[in-house]
């Protein structure tokens, strides 16, 4: 993403203080990378600059006589919450499902939920929801900590890695259980709080003091789905 500044003149001359950059390089079709990139011309201008030494924000007040910087800001605006919902799904901002098992059953990672299993000091309920219902699954904690809190991999490394539960092979939903540990169980296996974190996910709470955030695709995946990114 890139921005430039203008200046226009009383004569109507645009000057480009700054340097031009990109924006009258043309692209593959011929049209200019201005009009179809993320580059974003910013005016310096008379209303802008009286804004800033007023403390009045143009993007507030919003004057009729602003109408080409307003625009300017709503561009990079639109601009840079693109790139964070991009950075937030690595790359992908369309719909994104989880399936478990049964291919055609398809739940929408986005309105994922996470909280604390009441039942267990040591596992999670994961919710999801799709056109035709909801379905909910278990997580232990050993599960949760062992795995790559954004890809939902299992880190190899883990000390956790051994105590992973396995999926129960019959069931059209693969069912993630969860077995209490006997005797004393480590801090980093016993969770004291979930946060939902924006879009992107969930951040878990450790007795050991770690916080660690997991994208809603690391927690489907330990939850035992499958991941369908093919539709946008």
């Amino acid at each position: 993403m890139h921005s430039f500044s203008t200046f226009q003149c009383e004569g109507g001359g645009k000057h480009f203080p700054f340097g031009k950059g990109l924006v009258d390089q043309p692209g593959k079709d011929g049209t200019k990378l201005a009009e179809v990139s993320s580059i974003v011309q910013l005016p310096i201008s008379v209303a802008a600059n009286t804004a800033n030494d007023n403390g009045n924000p143009l993007c507030v007040t919003r004057p009729d006589e602003a109408t080409e910087e307003l625009s300017a800001f709503r561009r990079l605006a639109e601009n840079v919450s693109g790139e964070i919902l991009k950075m937030q799904f690595g790359g992908h901002v369309g719909e994104v499902f989880v399936t478990f098992g049964s291919a055609s059953d398809e739940f929408d990672l986005a309105m994922l939920q996470l909280s604390l299993d009441k039942s267990s000091d040591q596992a999670f309920v994961v919710r999801l929801f799709g056109e035709f219902g909801a379905i909910q699954k278990r997580i232990s904690s050993a599960e949760l900590r062992a795995r790559d809190p954004k890809s939902g991999d299992v880190i190899e490394a883990s000390p956790f890695a051994d105590q992973l539960n396995s999926f129960a092979s019959s069931a059209d939903y693969p069912v993630v259980t969860v077995h209490k540990a006997s005797g004393k169980v480590s801090p980093s296996l016993l969770p004291v709080g979930v946060e939902k974190k924006g879009l992107y996910g969930f951040a878990v709470r450790w007795s050991d003091g770690a916080t660690i955030i997991y994208s809603k695709k690391s927690i489907a995946v330990a939850a035992g789905g499958t991941i369908k990114e093919g539709k946008v």
